[in-house]
């Protein structure tokens, strides 16, 4: 299995999995044109998509549906309630977009797909995607971490987990009061702390690479997010780079490529 983090962040947000000549985007948060150039230096096009899956209709995950629909057939699925929201403000996609609901499984080529809610102020979901071999677990955009999300984070050979921001960093800095108070609620996203709670508890359970994804711009660095998650691995008793692997998905307009 192929995984490419295209883009992550809160500027756009866009994913590339393939496995035996499938390949599916998970999110298309970035224009159709740093979309087909990513794809481009993987030797692969637009037209090499087998599907696209959203995990909500945040324009940070939706941007490009609009131009990838009226160019392209290719299938995109959303929860029913992310296709509503879309569909309201972009009529013209309501045709183009598949539902199903938070928890339904979906079969596209060699994957076998499991969805799950994940909490945010938002219909979303994380995925956990399997082949015939590997497993790929992906959860962003998530106030806390459910009991559910972590039942189906068991066993990942891949995690890619959101790591959004640092909580001093973040009350310290310029966002106004309720944008902080969106950020740190239960609806809101995951903190550094907890991204490596999650992953300790992860690697303890067997799986081996993981990525940090969805960081804040202003409220994160890319160190900052690496080391806070990496000194809780070692306190737990594993090697970064020797017993687990560990790196932080880069921001907009970039690739990320990794073989699992």
């Amino acid at each position: 299995m192929e995984i490419c983090s295209l883009a992550s962040g809160s500027g756009g947000n866009c994913t590339f999995v393939s496995s035996g000549g499938t390949n599916i985007l998970i999110d298309a948060g970035i224009s159709l044109r740093c979309i087909k150039s990513a794809l481009r230096s993987l030797n692969k096009s637009m037209e090499d998509i087998s599907a696209i899956l959203i995990t909500h209709e945040h324009s940070d995950h939706t941007k490009a549906l609009r131009m990838i629909s009226k160019y392209y057939n290719t299938p995109v699925f959303a929860t029913s309630g992310a296709k509503t929201v879309i569909s309201y403000y972009y009529p013209e996609l309501s045709g183009a977009i598949g539902s199903f609901e938070a928890g339904d499984g979906l079969n596209v080529g060699s994957f076998d797909i499991h969805s799950f809610p994940t909490p945010h102020d938002a219909s979303s979901v994380g995925f956990r995607i399997n082949d015939s071999e590997k497993s790929f677990f992906i959860a962003t955009d998530m106030g806390f971490v459910t009991k559910n999300i972590y039942r189906n984070s068991l066993g990942a050979d891949f995690a890619m987990i959101e790591s959004n921001h640092d909580i001093e960093m973040l009350m310290s800095g310029p966002y106004p009061y309720y944008l902080k108070q969106r950020i740190l609620s239960e609806k809101g996203h995951l903190s550094n702390a907890d991204c490596a709670r999650l992953v300790s508890a992860l690697a303890k359970e067997g799986t081996r690479r993981f990525l940090l994804a969805h960081l804040s711009k202003e409220n994160n660095t890319p160190s900052l997010a690496y080391n806070e998650v990496s000194r809780a691995l070692e306190e737990n008793g594993f090697s970064v780079g020797n017993d687990v692997y560990l790196d932080v998905a880069p921001g907009d307009d970039m690739t990320a490529r990794y073989i699992i």
